[in-house]
């Protein structure tokens, strides 16, 4: 197991082959106000929940839930709760509902990967806050964006975070943070995606290349997840594990280090096409 962790989580290697054990275990379905009451629990669910696919079912089983979400180019199934439940429900979920691929909290990850072969393994962070984080004093201003910045903002975008979930223009973006050098040019951005009630939500936050290493990352996430949490109570991100200078901002700024998840696919490998002649 110690070597599978390392793999998954320092590198997000793959690890190829199936092999799923049945499970007997079928999950609870949860609707309306019992749902509601169950992702309130946490803010992780209450953003999944928030994004919920329209008509599809959410499960529950112990402690975890399971909820069909979709946003930007994300379009799975997210398991919260304690690492045994989350796993179990997983299980379960694969034998009875045909799932098969989803993220989960990534010590139930380790437990699955002994006894099934995952054909890839992404590792992530949500991060959240309920004190707003103190802005430095000297940082750069930073200030939301009119929809004019919009293009500006798509090419902050293409240069600086190009795989970043949600660009301009999608639904769920309901403004953008910014912040300009001395000559006027977009440097930093980042996506106000609030869409559950008292969980502000931070997006695609970038900064370019070139700014990079002067603390302007830091300056437009405190300023933005600040403004957040004085509307909404509370400010959340997800970030990809592997980014260890994006988490030491968030470490800095006092995000809470408490949802260490993972995405896991069991389908087979696409295989590569041949080479051309």
């Amino acid at each position: 197991m110690r070597e599978i962790r390392a793999q998954t989580w320092t590198e997000g290697s793959k690890i190829l082959g199936v092999n799923v054990p049945a499970s007997s275990i079928r999950p609870t379905t949860l609707t309306g106000q019992a749902l509601a009451g169950r992702a309130a629990r946490d803010p992780l669910s209450t953003q999944n929940l928030s994004l919920q696919v329209p008509g599809t079912p959410a499960y529950v089983l112990g402690s975890a839930l399971a909820v069909h979400q979709q946003v930007g180019t994300i379009d799975d199934w997210c398991i919260t709760g304690a690492p045994g439940d989350a796993e179990a429900l997983f299980r379960a979920l694969i034998t009875h509902h045909g799932i098969d691929s989803a993220s989960l909290p990534w010590r139930g990850v380790e437990v699955l990967a002994a006894e099934m072969r995952f054909t890839e393994v992404e590792t992530w962070d949500f991060r959240w806050t309920e004190a707003a984080p103190a802005v430095r004093t000297g940082a750069p201003a930073v200030a939301w964006l009119d929809a004019a910045a919009d293009v500006e903002v798509q090419a902050l975008l293409d240069e600086a975070f190009p795989t970043a979930v949600l660009q301009t223009g999608h639904p769920v973006v309901r403004r953008w943070a910014g912040i300009r050098d001395g000559n006027g040019a977009l440097i930093a951005c980042a996506a106000d995606s609030t869409t559950a009630r008292g969980l502000g939500f931070l997006s695609s936050i970038a900064c370019a290349p070139a700014a990079r290493g002067a603390g302007i990352g830091a300056a437009i996430t405190a300023w933005a997840s600040a403004q957040l949490v004085a509307e909404h109570g509370r400010a959340g991100l997800w970030v990809n594990h592997p980014n260890v200078a994006a988490r030491r901002v968030y470490d800095a700024l006092g995000f809470r280090d408490d949802h260490w998840m993972a995405w896991v696919d069991l389908r087979p490998a696409t295989p590569a096409p041949p080479p051309l002649p």
